[in-house]
């Protein structure tokens, strides 16, 4: 059995990555069938020889069903954010017709405050005072929620303007629900999704996952729950449109924390097996 070591370090410096080859030659050189058997057998012999080195390293074993298991876990919340999209857009009309039946004076002069939370610019507003008061104050977890919620804010706040430009769906106070004029530069045939619950949840979801206290998790997205449901009681939005941009902001914040957790200090071992090759071996990746 012979072994081969490369390491390539990126310029940047950020990333080091060293990829561990090992060649069994003596047992796996010639194998042309590849079966479960041998493929299991493969993988438990590779592992099994690996072992002092993942131990040594202190890095997880990412595995093929942990892989797949993650895949299935992204397509079930797809499905389900396709499926309860659908529901919505069925009784989006509905939906409309209930908001409207309960209006109330109260109501009426919160909405315009609760729509605020919304805006592109009070939400940069808030984003910066945040930061700001966390350099002041030197508190290393408030600028750096700051500066998640910002990169999560924007990136959610493009995907958003893309889609509403691409689907051009009308307004409910300015035609049906069903009336879409595809790239459309009117801005009354922007309604789906809804960018100011996208921009909410996008913040939102960052604060949530940043901090280990509940409160602030159900204080966060309580507030941006507040500013999707303005929006249909305003009567600028669908509830699809809401739901939808909900997804958006947190599916984007919950990515952005997720990414910087792991860029932090982060370590991985991904087996490789290529029976038919004569190659077992594995990838080492390692971020500062």
């Amino acid at each position: 059995m012979t072994h081969g070591i490369r390491a390539d370090e990126q310029s940047s410096g950020v990333f080091e990555l060293m990829f561990l080859e090992i060649q069994m030659e003596a047992q796996y050189q010639r194998i042309d069938v590849v079966s479960p058997t041998v493929l299991c057998s493969a993988r438990a012999d590779l592992m099994g020889r690996l072992h002092p080195l993942v131990a040594e390293l202190d890095v997880g074993v990412v595995t093929s069903d942990e892989v797949g298991q993650t895949e299935a876990v992204g397509a079930l919340i797809t499905l389900g954010i396709v499926g309860a999209t659908g529901i919505l857009y069925w009784q989006d009309q509905n939906i409309r017709h209930w908001f409207r039946n309960h209006k109330t004076s109260t109501l009426d002069n919160l909405s315009p405050i609760v729509e605020k939370f919304g805006v592109f610019g009070v939400d940069l507003g808030l984003l910066a005072l945040y930061g700001g008061t966390g350099y002041l104050v030197k508190n290393e977890k408030m600028k750096e929620t700051a500066l998640l919620s910002l990169e999560s804010f924007l990136v959610s706040g493009a995907i958003t303007v893309g889609v509403k430009g691409a689907v051009g769906r009308a307004r409910p106070d300015v035609g049906g629900k069903s009336d879409f004029r595809p790239f459309s530069l009117d801005l009354e045939y922007t309604s789906f999704p809804s960018g100011h619950a996208s921009d909410a949840f996008s913040i939102a979801s960052v604060f949530a996952d940043m901090h280990d206290s509940p409160s602030v998790g159900v204080a966060a997205y309580s507030i941006a729950s507040l500013v999707g449901l303005q929006r249909i009681y305003a009567d600028r939005h669908w509830a699809s449109d809401v739901l939808v941009g909900a997804a958006i902001g947190t599916v984007v914040g919950k990515s952005v924390v997720y990414l910087h957790k792991e860029r932090k200090d982060s370590a991985y071992v991904i087996p490789l097996v290529d029976p038919s090759a004569g190659r077992f071996g594995i990838m080492v990746g390692k971020s500062f």
